[in-house]
């Protein structure tokens, strides 16, 4: 069974998927400028993960004085 979820997320979309020799959800952020791969047992926990991942991301930006990524819509489509 090939089980997918998206979320949004300031802007930013995470594609999961659900693992079944992981028991739980791989995702990742595709068609930004720099690659994260998430992992949680749950989709309460998959949203915390990359809100959690979002978050760090803007602040890195913030801190390192540039601008954050817009999501490349294009990798985007092709990752769903």
């Amino acid at each position: 069974m090939n089980k997918q979820e998206t979320m949004d997320y300031k802007g930013y979309t995470a594609v999961w998927e659900w693992d079944e020799e992981g028991n739980g959800w791989a995702g990742d952020v595709p068609g930004m400028d720099e690659y994260f791969v998430l992992q949680a047992e749950t989709l309460p926990e998959a949203r915390k993960a990359m809100e959690e991942l979002i978050e760090f991301y803007l602040e890195n930006c913030r801190s390192a004085g540039r601008a954050p990524c817009q999501q490349n819509i294009e990798a985007f489509a092709h990752s769903v």
